[in-house]
C-alpha cells in the first residue's frame, strides 16, 4: 500500500513540476522514509554573484507531530553549513525554505534530515546550487508561470547586447534563467535576493499567497526588477496592477518610461560555445519574424519602485525574438542595474576591491613588529641569558623551572598586550542609508558594517530572517567555513566573526516603517514640519512640490520645527559632509608599499580554475545605495535652492541611528547615517 501511495505521489508531483529554461541551476527529487515523504527542489536562477539560493522542501508527515532538522552540508568550506528545524504537524504538509548564503565557489552539498527518532538516510541526497560567476556577466531571470516559457531569446539578447566577455568554464555564457510554478514559491524576500529579474503575468501575481507576493515586492524595492506581463491594453493604468503593487499608495513620484522607438533595431547576434568562447557574430537580416512584439509605445513601460524597478508588458513577451528583447534591454539600461554585482557594487562570491576603504579607526593591523620584539627578547632571555646566568651559579638544573616560568610570563605578557591594545569587546564602524516610502509605510535599509572582535561573542551574529547579509573580504582571503541556523532567526556562527580579524558585511533589508515626517505647505520662505520618526535628525533638507529646498538642524524625534530656504553655505556644508564621510583608503595605507601589500596579492580563487577569465572588480561606491547619495550631493552642488531630485522628498543625516542591525552588541567607534524619504 505504501508503495502505491509513494508511486502516486511521485507521479502527481512530477506533473506539477515546473518547466525550466536550460540555464536553471539546481536539482530536484522525491524520497520517502518511515512516515515522511519529502519533495526537494533547489532549481533556481541567479545567485551566481551572491545573495541566497533557496532550497524548497515540502514535507508530508503521516504520523504524529514531530520536529525535523534539515541541514545542507556543502562540498567545500567556502559555503556554510545551513540548518533549520521545523515542526511537522500530524497528517499535514509543510513547505520549508532553506536559504543558502552564496559566498564562495562551492556549488553543491548534501541535504540531511534528522527527526526525533534519528537520522533519515533515505531522504538524503546531493543537491546543487548556483555556480560562481566572478565576472557577474548575466542577469538571473526567474519566470513564475503555470505554463512553460521559452527564455532562449532573452538569453540570446543578453549575450548580444550586454557586453559580456570571456569567463571561466562557460559560467559567463551559460543561460541564467529558470521557470518555476507558483506552488512552491518561498514567502521570504531573502530567497529572491540572488535574482536580478522576476517575471510573471498579472493573473499569476494576483493568485499568489499574500505573503509570497509581499516578499517579491519587498525584494523589488531593494533593487530588483519585476516584470508584470499580460496587463492588457490598460497597461500602466490597470487597476489590478495598481492595487496589487501599491502604486495607489506609494509616495514615490515616478514617471513610466515608454519604449524608445529609435532603439527598436536589428542587433548583431553573438553565439558562444559551452566554454564561453565566442563562436560567431551575425547581423540578422530583416524578415517578418525579426520582431514579434508590436511597434507601439504601449508594448512595455518601466518605472522606479523603491530602489528597484517595475516593468509592465501588455502581452506575453515570451519567447519574443532576440531583437525584441534587445529593444527592451537597451531602452531601459538593463545592462546597468539588471546585473547583481553592478547594482550592489560587489560580487558576494569574490573579494572586495575596496575592503580597506572602510576600516575601523584605531584598529590597525596585527602589531607584527611589537610581537617580533617580544619573541626576540623571549628567545634571547630564555636561551643564552638564562643558560649563562644559571651556569655561572652552577644551577643548570633550575632550567626545568625557569624555562616554563619564562614561557608562561611571556605568553601572559603577549595576551595582556593584545587585550590592552584592542580589548575584548566587539568594536565597529557603521554607515547606512535608509530610504522611506511614507505612502507604503516601508523602508529599505542598506548598511555597511565593519567589525573587530577582541573575543568572539558566544552567541555569534544574529540578523532578521529578511536581512541580506553579504560578507566582504580583501584579496587573498576567503570564507573558510561557518554555520547558519534559520530556526528562529538568521543566526551566524563558527567563522562569520573571528577573533582579532577585520570583518566586514554589507546588509540590505526592506522592512515596515510607520514613522513619517509631516510637511506643511511653505509660507514666506519657511516650511513647518513635524518629525514623527524615532531619530534625531542632525541636518534636514525638505523639498516642496516644486523642488524648492528648505533646511534645518537638530530636529529631535517627536518635535516640530520651522525650516528656512536653504542657503548656498548650508548646501555646501551638507555636500562636504557627504563627501567627507564617503569611505576612503586610510592614510596609513596610502603609501605605495602598503597599498601593494594589502591590495596587490593574487587571489586564492585561482585554485578554483578561474583561468583565462576576467575577474571584474566592483566597488560599493558604485552601487545603487551610494548612487542615491551621489545624486543628492550633485543636486545640492548644482542648485541648492531648487532641485527636481528633492521634489516631495527629504534628506537627512544622523550621527546616531538606533535600530540599525549590527548582528551583536557593538562598541561603535565611528558611524554616519543618511535618510531619504518620499512624502
Amino acid at each position: 500500500m505504501r508503495l502505491l501511495i509513494a508511486l502516486w505521489l511521485l507521479i502527481s508531483t512530477w506533473s506539477l513540476m515546473p518547466s525550466l529554461c536550460l540555464g536553471a541551476t539546481g536539482s530536484e527529487y522525491q524520497a520517502q522514509e518511515e512516515d515522511f515523504v519529502v519533495t526537494v527542489d533547489s532549481r533556481w536562477a541567479g545567485s551566481r554573484s551572491g545573495g541566497y539560493h533557496p532550497i524548497r522542501i515540502r514535507i508530508q508527515n503521516r504520523s504524529e507531530t514531530r520536529d525535523m532538522a534539515i541541514t545542507f552540508r556543502p562540498s567545500d568550506s567556502t559555503l556554510p553549513n545551513v540548518t533549520r528545524t521545523v515542526n511537522c504537524p500530524q497528517n499535514a504538509s509543510t513547505l520549508v525554505t532553506l536559504p543558502v548564503p552564496m559566498i564562495g565557489a562551492a556549488s553543491s552539498g548534501n541535504l540531511e534530515f534528522l527527526s526525533t527518532r534519528g537520522r533519515l538516510r533515505d531522504l538524503e541526497r546531493s543537491v546543487s546550487v548556483a555556480e560562481q560567476d566572478l565576472g557577474s556577466s548575466r542577469p538571473g531571470l526567474l519566470v513564475i508561470s503555470t505554463k512553460n516559457a521559452d527564455c532562449s531569446q532573452f538569453e540570446s539578447a543578453v549575450s548580444s547586447t550586454m557586453g559580456v566577455s570571456h569567463g571561466h568554464f562557460g559560467t559567463a555564457y551559460s543561460e541564467n534563467s529558470a521557470v518555476v510554478q507558483p506552488t512552491m514559491l518561498p514567502n521570504m524576500s531573502i530567497a529572491y535576493s540572488g535574482l536580478d529579474i522576476v517575471a510573471m503575468s498579472l493573473a499569476t501575481l494576483e493568485s499568489l499567497n499574500p505573503e509570497t507576493r509581499e516578499a517579491i515586492l519587498n525584494w523589488t524595492r531593494t533593487g530588483g526588477l519585476l516584470l508584470v506581463t499580460e496587463t492588457g491594453e490598460a497597461a500602466t493604468s490597470n487597476p489590478d496592477l495598481i492595487k496589487l503593487t501599491g502604486l495607489d499608495r506609494t509616495a514615490q513620484q515616478a514617471e513610466w518610461i515608454k519604449p524608445a522607438q529609435s532603439l527598436r533595431l536589428v542587433v548583431a547576434i553573438r553565439t558562444f560555445d559551452q566554454y564561453g568562447n565566442e563562436t560567431s557574430t551575425n547581423a540578422a537580416s530583416e524578415s517578418p519574424t525579426t520582431f514579434l512584439w508590436k511597434a507601439s509605445d504601449k508594448t512595455f513601460a518601466m518605472r522606479t519602485y523603491g530602489l528597484g524597478h517595475l516593468a509592465v508588458f501588455t502581452d506575453n513577451p515570451f519567447p519574443g525574438t532576440v531583437h525584441d528583447w534587445a529593444w527592451f534591454i537597451n531602452s531601459n539600461n538593463i545592462a546597468r542595474f539588471g546585473r547583481w554585482a553592478n547594482r550592489l557594487g560587489i560580487n558576494g562570491r569574490g573579494d572586495s576591491s575596496d575592503f580597506f576603504h572602510f576600516l575601523i579607526p584605531g584598529i590597525q593591523s596585527v602589531p607584527v613588529y611589537s610581537f617580533l620584539l617580544f619573541i626576540t627578547l623571549f628567545a634571547v632571555v630564555i636561551g643564552p641569558l638564562n643558560y649563562f646566568f644559571l651556569a655561572r651559579r652552577n644551577r643548570l638544573n633550575a632550567l626545568i623551572v625557569t624555562v616554563p616560568t619564562l614561557s608562561i610570563i611571556t605568553s601572559v605578557a603577549l595576551f595582556v598586550f593584545s587585550a590592552v591594545a584592542h580589548g575584548f569587546a566587539v568594536k565597529g564602524r557603521v554607515r547606512s542609508l535608509t530610504v522611506i516610502d511614507q505612502g507604503l509605510q516601508t523602508a529599505v535599509v542598506g548598511n555597511r558594517l565593519s567589525l573587530y572582535a577582541g573575543m568572539v561573542p558566544s552567541n555569534g551574529l544574529q540578523f532578521s530572517p529578511d536581512t541580506v547579509v553579504i560578507p566582504l573580504w580583501p584579496r587573498d582571503i576567503e570564507f573558510e567555513g561557518g554555520s547558519v541556523d534559520w530556526t528562529q532567526t538568521q543566526h551566524l556562527t563558527n567563522g562569520f566573526l573571528r577573533a582579532r580579524t577585520k570583518t566586514q558585511y554589507h546588509t540590505v533589508v526592506s522592512q515596515p516603517e510607520r514613522g513619517r515626517i509631516t510637511v506643511e505647505a511653505p509660507s514666506a520662505d519657511t516650511m513647518k514640519i513635524t518629525n514623527g520618526l524615532e531619530w534625531q535628525l542632525d541636518t534636514l533638507v525638505v523639498g516642496d512640490d516644486n523642488g524648492e529646498a528648505y533646511f534645518g538642524q537638530n530636529v529631535a524625534a517627536g518635535t516640530s520645527a520651522t525650516l528656512k530656504k536653504i542657503t548656498a553655505e548650508a548646501a555646501n556644508s551638507l555636500v562636504s559632509e557627504i563627501r567627507d564621510t564617503t569611505p576612503a583608503l586610510p592614510d596609513e595605507y596610502t603609501s605605495t608599499n602598503n597599498i601593494n601589500f594589502f591590495t596587490g596579492m593574487n587571489s586564492r580563487r585561482n585554485r578554483f580554475g578561474y583561468w583565462g577569465g576576467v575577474e571584474q572588480q566592483f566597488k560599493l561606491q558604485d552601487g545603487s545605495l551610494e548612487q542615491e547619495l551621489t545624486a543628492v550631493r550633485e543636486s545640492l552642488s548644482r542648485e541648492p535652492s531648487k532641485s527636481s531630485t528633492l521634489k516631495r522628498r527629504y534628506f537627512a543625516t544622523m550621527k546616531h541611528r538606533p535600530g540599525i542591525e549590527t548582528g551583536t552588541k557593538v562598541d561603535t567607534v565611528q558611524e554616519w547615517h543618511a535618510l531619504i524619504g518620499f512624502y
